[in-house]
């Protein structure tokens, strides 16, 4: 469809208007914005809404913000929506029933090396097998030629739907809502997921959701993403191979898909749009006509020679049917003609379906009548021909093979009766016509009818006095029966001896000895009569009718089950078989591979030698070596030598001429379902191969605009590529083109069959490449897949299959992650890596971030390494520290800190994270959103660092933290921004001199005087002059309803990680305080893990980098109107700063957990202080 005809249907149908509407990579896609609102009542109702336009903006900004893809609030949403027109009055072939590949577990899908060794084996061998069938068999698929029923386009698009994306389907006539399939398919990780399916009676729409980028502008606008590492190309290929995996279990074709239908993210993860409209195969026409045109059929004249018929008829090509009417056509019978009607066998007695079956070597006439009655008419006939009194008598056995009345008996109850009086019995009598086929069979003594073959009617009567003729018990209606009477004639006991009664209708057993043996001579034939007539037998052939070619298991295109022999073995030797004496015969090592190693596994080890040598001296006898052929019993190789020879023959002298030599076994008059089903499968590999040329050549393929291309134009084009640019494609991915596009080692292609098929056996000894294949570890030679690939992609599958589950998706992936990394990092490479850190960093920016630096940051960062932690993962985990809120004091936690100095390095920790320490001391990260999320946070233009989130008054100079360097602050009393700076080293830093030994350095005996963490009688005189009755309440003030429900300060700690946070809290026990009721969770963990770092961190480091920032935020928690005014609800008896007598403000209680930090850092280096002053 055009794209301007797909705007139009939406328009019509979905009621969106075109400027709310932008065109897609292909002309039948279309992406447009819609309310969430809007798609939801689509889905539930089963009807659109009238459409919602935007509030705020116009139409022309919402057409400029779609092309230029400006983001829309959260209540709209892209959706990218297929628009296929069908045609309803067009029917196809219905998809391919669907593998039960669901309950098949991971580890089932993988073989091992003998279940590879056989699949190759069994594969190769049923493939070689069937290309000499069609090459050298003169006989059909006889498997294949079973009818396949037509369904509407519809319908086969419909379940591709269903298999594939498992999506409500919405009925728009009838306003009907079919719910998702959860329950047999699910909607793989890497098929774009649809929202919901639309069809009406010429249109489906298929809504889904909307990834910006494909493959397409990776390679070609983006191709460094790409080039980063090797493992990401190859990452893209195993996920679309797993795709093609999973599409060919579920019976759908992906089709062929290009580079803009492979969508990307910014992680490398795949979604695909499948090219659903590819799944329609269109039928072609039959040889052979369907029962219900028999009739009409037999009017016809016939448009082929007899010998293309024979030739047809022998190798089982043409049908009996067919066949027999062709014959009664040249025979000069006409169908409907009472005295000469078209004959066929009567073949059963129908006491069963399957069974009753006619002597076909003799005539129905004697069948009926019998021998003796037979010979009697002859002989008296010859008797009387002696005799010159008696009247002239022809010696004859049978008068005709149909004659007139048995024809208006057979079609009596469709016959009028006044036929009925004149041509069979004058008398009306209904009770004197047979009642039922089966005795209509056993009283007649001429042959049957093709109608009863064909048409049902006949069975039906239009007189009321003579019912229907009935039908034998097992068949449930006239139709059936006809179709079991037909499966009957083309039944496989009747056509091994048609041709004897071919021989007897038709042939050479009609005149001469052979009638008078097969008591089959027939009066019209002898009787010498010299009135002209215009009916009568005729006999068409004058030699033995060839016999067609009955089915043989050793000559069909199924590959038979051959066993192999076991002979005795004959040689005493316990050597090789290879080895025997000089005078040894062949037959003396006929024996099998495997019997061989049998018999020496169980005689010897391995690598032992023989007991005993053998005397006898040992050669190797070339005639030794070649073994004989073992045929099957049954196998039948001088009879298929006699057929032959007799369809010669009777070429020769009959049709003067010799039989066809057509390649017969190309014709596949009856499997082009299969044939299309199979040539795409082949389609889709050979995209697979175009896919990866066009990946890794890129560069050479730009100007040639593939997209727009049909298949066979794009093949062609990445053969001439791949051809001239062998060189430039990557070693990793040569062999695997070369197998998918059946390259040489030069990149030339080397099959000069036709492209739909691949060969048999690959030039590598392989069957042709499928998915299932490709993705076998072992076969790590055709693509070398690192061994992480396996894990990782399960376990990421595993996490984007819960893409749109609940609100709690992002917790489940954590969880999911935080279950399978330890199994899988010791297993992974750099580049593997590289794959997996981008879905850990999407995790700390959800909504579930704080739980995911919780789990993953440090198996992660340990895997990576301090410079590549520090590459990869500092800036997500800084700004999810910075972000602030409640639900962020798990982070503050001491035992988190200490893992961001393990894996960043001290000095890294120091530069980044000390100031977003000190200020959630001071109470600025509990001024921040609880939950920020990821959009949020971003339109804040770094909202943590600027001073009107905190509702500071003196906003103007626009300070860009409360610890940055600002116009009011003394440049000679904070630290630069130059200090805090990574990477940048000033003199006299004792940042890198100072030791970890947070590491594993054990501390001093805490009860060691030296070591003592008491705060001296100064420090305590210090914190006795801030004390303040807090237990007076400030008149006026109400209770903040609005605060959340008091939290616990320490988080609580896993098994795992509560033994690493031990042996910290055996050196170090923070300072009791007392009981608060904590609103601010992220300060009060803050103020204990700050006390615990300075004790880590040393007198020096802690002056330079957490005294300093104290002494700042010290001021600046009286910073703002906020801070100076009065505290709400506020009952402790804590002391605090007052700046106005008996009232307690909102910066008294952020100053007090700075003071007593600074206090308690002040007793901890008071003793080393004084040592350094004497």
């Amino acid at each position: 469809m055009e794209n301007d005809d797909v705007k139009q249907s939406l328009r019509k149908f979905l009621f969106i208007p075109e400027r709310y509407t932008k065109a897609a990579k292909n002309d039948n896609q279309i992406v447009a914005v819609v309310h969430r609102s809007w798609l939801s009542s689509l889905v539930q109702k089963g009807r659109p809404d009238i459409f919602k336009y935007h509030e705020k903006l116009t139409d022309y900004e919402v057409d400029l913000f779609l092309k230029l893809g400006e983001p829309f609030e959260s209540a709209w949403q892209l959706v990218l929506i297929t628009v296929l027109h069908l045609e309803p009055d067009e029917n196809v072939y219905p998809l391919p029933r669907p593998r039960q590949a669901n309950l098949v577990s991971w580890d089932a899908l993988n073989l091992t090396y003998s279940q590879l060794l056989h699949y190759i084996a069994d594969t190769n061998y049923k493939n070689s097998w069937k290309e000499a069938f069609k090459k050298y068999s003169c006989l059909p698929d006889t498997k294949s030629a079973q009818k396949v029923p037509l369904v509407s386009k519809r319908a086969v698009i419909l379940e591709a739907i269903k298999r594939l994306f498992s999506c409500p389907v919405i009925n728009l006539d009838t306003q009907e809502v079919f719910p998702a399939p959860k329950d047999r398919y699910n909607t793989h990780p890497n098929c774009l997921p649809a929202i919901c399916a639309v069809f009406t009676s010429d249109h489906i729409f298929l809504l889904q959701n909307y990834i910006p980028h494909s493959l397409f502008d990776c390679v070609t606008f983006s191709p460094a993403v790409l080039n980063l590492a090797r493992s990401r190309s190859l990452f893209l290929i195993y996920q679309i191979l797993q795709l093609l995996r999973d599409s060919y279990d579920k019976g759908v074709a992906l089709g062929g898909i290009s580079l803009n239908d492979v969508l990307i993210t910014p992680s490398l993860w795949v979604t695909v749009v499948p090219k659903l409209e590819e799944n329609l195969i269109y039928p072609k026409e039959m040889l052979s006509v369907e029962i219900s045109d028999q009739a009409v059929q037999c009017e016809k004249k016939p448009d082929a020679s007899l010998s293309k018929l024979l030739d047809l008829w022998v190798r089982g090509q043409l049908s009996n049917f067919d066949y027999l009417i062709a014959l009664n056509r040249l025979a000069g019978r006409r169908f409907g003609h009472p005295s000469h009607h078209f004959v066929l066998p009567w073949v059963t007695d129908f006491s069963s379906s399957h069974g009753g079956w006619r002597d076909l070597t003799k005539s129905k006439f004697r069948l009926n009548k019998g021998d003796r009655q037979l010979d009697l008419t002859f002989e008296t006939a010859s008797g009387l021909q002696n005799c010159d009194s008696s009247p002239l008598q022809i010696p004859h056995h049978v008068s005709d093979f149909l004659s007139e009345i048995t024809y208006f008996v057979y079609l009596a109850r469709r016959t009028p009766k006044s036929l009925l009086c004149k041509y069979v019995r004058p008398n009306w009598v209904p009770a004197e016509y047979p009642s039922s086929i089966q005795r209509m069979q056993e009283w007649t003594p001429d042959e049957c009818i093709p109608e009863f073959y064909t048409n049902p009617n006949v069975f039906k009567s239009i007189h009321e006095d003579l019912p229907d003729l009935e039908i034998p018990s097992w068949a449930t209606s006239p139709e059936h029966f006809i179709e079991k009477h037909r499966q009957a004639l083309e039944s496989v006991s009747v056509s091994e001896k048609l041709h004897h009664w071919i021989d007897l209708t038709f042939g050479y057993k009609l005149s001469g000895s052979a009638a008078i043996k097969s008591k089959n001579v027939c009066l019209y034939l002898v009787d010498n009569h010299t009135n002209i007539s215009g009916s009568g037998a005729v006999q068409l052939f004058t030699q033995p009718h060839p016999h067609r070619t009955t089915p043989n298991p050793y000559m069909d295109k199924i590959a038979p089950k051959i066993a192999f022999p076991s002979s005795k073995r004959r040689l005493e030797s316990t050597l090789p078989c290879i080895l025997s004496p000089a005078v040894s015969t062949p037959d003396k090592i006929e024996e099998s591979s495997e019997s061989q190693s049998d018999q020496v596994g169980e005689e010897s080890h391995p690598l032992e030698g023989p007991k005993t040598l053998p005397k006898i001296k040992y050669t190797v006898s070339a005639e030794d070596t070649v073994k004989a052929i073992h045929l099957p019993m049954d196998y039948g190789i001088v009879s298929s030598l006699q057929a032959v020879e007799n369809l010669s023959n009777f070429s020769l002298e009959v049709l003067h001429e010799m039989p066809r030599d057509d390649n017969y076994g190309q014709r596949q008059l009856s499997s082009h379902y299969k044939k299309a089903i199979a040539e795409s499968r082949v389609k889709e590999m050979q995209t697979l191969g175009c896919l990866i040329v066009e990946i890794y050549l890129s560069s050479k393929l730009r100007a040639a605009d593939l997209v727009h291309y049909d298949f066979a134009a794009r093949l062609e084009r990445c053969l001439k590529v791949v051809e001239k640019e062998w060189r430039d494609l990557p070693c990793a991915v040569k062999k695997v083109t070369s197998v998918l596009l059946e390259l040489d080692e030069s990149g030339r292609k080397i099959s000069s069959h036709s492209q739909d098929f691949y060969q048999p056996i690959s030039p590598m000894g392989l069957p042709p490449p499928s998915a299932h294949q490709l993705l076998q570890p072992l076969l790590s030679s055709v693509i070398p897949f690192p061994s992480y690939f396996e894990p990782l992609y399960k376990l990421l599958a595993e996490i984007h299959s819960l893409e749109s589950s609940s609100d709690e998706t992002s917790e489940l992936q954590v969880n999911i992650l935080n279950s399978g990394l330890p199994s899988l990092l010791p297993k992974m490479d750099e580049d593997g890596l590289d794959l997996l850190v981008p879905h850990v960093v999407r995790l700390l920016k959800s909504e579930s971030a704080t739980n995911a630096a919780w789990r993953l940051f440090d198996p992660l960062a340990k895997a990576l390494g301090p410079n590549r932690a520090a590459k990869e993962l500092l800036d997500p985990i800084s700004d999810l520290m910075d972000s602030g809120g409640a639900t962020r004091a798990k982070l503050y936690h001491r035992s988190f800190l200490l893992k961001l100095m393990v894996r960043f390095g001290l000095r890294a920790f120091i530069n980044n994270f000390i100031k977003s320490l000190v200020e959630a001391v001071g109470g600025y990260k509990d001024q921040q959103c609880k939950t920020p999320t990821l959009e949020a946070e971003r339109r804040k233009s770094d909202a943590l660092n600027v001073v009107e989130n905190f509702n500071l008054c003196d906003n103007e100079a626009g300070i860009l933290s409360p610890l940055d360097e600002d116009s009011s602050a003394d440049s000679d009393k904070v630290i630069t921004e130059q200090e805090i700076m990574p990477g940048k080293k000033e003199e006299g830093s004792d940042v890198e001199n100072e030791p970890e030994v947070f590491v594993l350095e054990n501390e001093g005996d805490e009860n060691d005087p030296a070591n003592s963490v008491t705060s001296p009688a100064v420090a305590l005189d210090l914190m006795a002059q801030l004390e303040i009755d807090m237990d007076q309440e400030p008149e006026g003030v109400a209770q903040n309803a609005d605060i959340e429900e008091p939290k616990a300060a320490t988080p609580n700690l896993e098994p795992e990680e509560a033994a690493t946070a031990t042996p910290v809290q055996t050196e170090w026990r923070p300072p009791r305080r007392p009981n608060t009721a904590t609103e601010f969770p992220v300060s009060e963990e803050s103020a204990e893990s700050l006390l615990w770092l300075a004790h880590r961190l040393g007198p020096v480091l802690t002056a330079r980098h957490l005294s300093r920032n104290l002494l700042r935020m010290l001021s600046l928690c009286y910073l703002g109107e906020s801070s100076l005014a009065p505290s709400k609800g506020q009952e402790s008896s804590e002391s605090c700063c007052q700046a106005i007598p008996g009232m307690k403000l909102v910066g008294d209680i952020n100053s007090t957990r700075v003071l007593s930090c600074l206090a308690e850092i002040a007793g901890n280096v008071s003793n080393f202080l004084q040592v350094e002053e004497k």
